[in-house]
């Protein structure tokens, strides 16, 4: 910005301010008007959206999203390689993981103690890439959970386990935690493979990126394994948690929006008739500014820049205010984007309503404002 248009704006911005200080009443009416109506927004539909967020935040867990493939009997066909090709379409796929046969293990130092399943996965298990390590005093590293543990009399989270059908020893290294669609497989032991083994397995689960999702997911999942015979395998899906996650959240949306719409119309309303006041009541000095060259335009820009300096302030602590109210009555607080499309919106509103009385005071005869009294 040259130096010109420099000065030109910081004398703008203090006759809109010497405008509003000016008209205080009017300028307090503005101000509390876009307060209050922010703030009612805010502990009504606010509420609401914040309590939405927290219901499917519930509903997108990834059980609401997840397939899972179960293997019917022994199927060569079903093996480690899916894995890789499934993880490649990282656009709608989350997370991808198969688990092979299981097999029981007992810790080396009980051996008579109770047996838990053990599972070589491929892929990826709760976000953590699944990839063997190397061998610790030669023995296969692997993972328990801490159910595994507790059970195989491990309470301190290392030691080594027993095969009980081979005799080989695991060594367990790491304690690991299983995301809620897989606790029915709880407790386990479960081994990092090597998709590119190509061993078998005998179930798969695949989680999508969000609920919509996964119809698509199904379809690729059902393409990559046309090579199984179609009664050789059972699939699983979430789709219908999937379906009510879309109702409840379009039902929570319509009555949230309904909301703002009614409270962002009676707020336009209210704001037009208390602008209109300000024009008439300034139309004296209006008619003055215009006789001394003022142009129409700078008559508008000069109400709507009071207005969007009030509707913004009263916006903003409107918004502070119903933020404070909800975290006080210990409700959710909508996400800092609501917030500030809720500024943004009733700024703006405020704003293009002030305009049309504004433009009906640009337009207005000079000569014949100036004879009011």
């Amino acid at each position: 910005m040259t130096a010109p248009l420099m000065v030109r704006a910081r004398a703008f911005a203090r006759e809109v301010l010497a405008s509003a200080f000016s008209q205080r009443v009017t300028s307090v009416v503005t101000f509390l008007l876009v307060l209050g109506a922010t703030a009612t927004v805010l502990v009504t539909a606010g509420r609401n959206a914040g309590a939405q967020a927290a219901v499917l935040a519930q509903v997108d867990a990834a059980g609401t999203r997840s397939l899972t493939v179960y293997a019917q009997g022994v199927q060569p066909s079903f093996t480690s390689a899916i894995v890789p090709r499934l993880a490649a379409h990282d656009d709608v796929i989350a997370e991808v993981v198969g688990f092979g046969p299981v097999t029981d293990v007992t810790a080396a130092a009980i051996p008579v103690g109770t047996p838990v399943g053990m599972r070589t996965a491929y892929g990826t298990f709760s976000g953590r890439p699944l990839a063997p390590g190397e061998p610790v005093a030669g023995l296969t590293q692997t993972w328990a959970t801490p159910a595994a543990l507790d059970t195989l009399g491990m309470p301190q989270g290392r030691g080594s386990v027993r095969v009980t059908d081979q005799g080989r020893e695991l060594l367990v290294t790491d304690r690991v935690t299983l995301p809620e669609h897989l606790e029915p497989i709880e407790p386990a032991v479960i081994t990092p493979g090597d998709p590119a083994t190509n061993e078998p397995l005998t179930s798969l689960v695949v989680i999508a990126d969000r609920p919509e999702d996964l119809p698509l997911v199904t379809d690729l999942v059902t393409a990559a394994l046309t090579d199984v015979p179609p009664d050789g395998l059972k699939i699983e899906s979430s789709q219908a948690m999937a379906d009510l996650r879309a109702v409840i959240g379009g039902k929570l949306t319509a009555q949230s929006r309904s909301i703002i719409l009614g409270v962002l119309a009676a707020a336009a309303a209210a704001s037009l008739v208390n602008v209109w006041s300000l024009a008439l009541m300034r139309r004296r000095d209006f008619g003055r500014r215009r006789a001394l060259g003022a142009t129409r335009a700078m008559i508008v820009a000069l109400m709507t820049g009071q207005v969007l300096v009030l509707a913004a302030a009263g916006a903003t602590v409107g918004a502070a205010a119903g933020a404070g109210f909800l975290a006080a009555s210990g409700d959710p607080i909508p996400t800092p984007t609501y917030l500030l499309a809720l500024v943004v919106a009733f700024t703006t509103t405020t704003t293009l309503i002030a305009a049309i009385p504004a433009t009906w005071a640009a337009r207005r005869d000079p000569l014949s404002e100036l004879r009011v009294p």
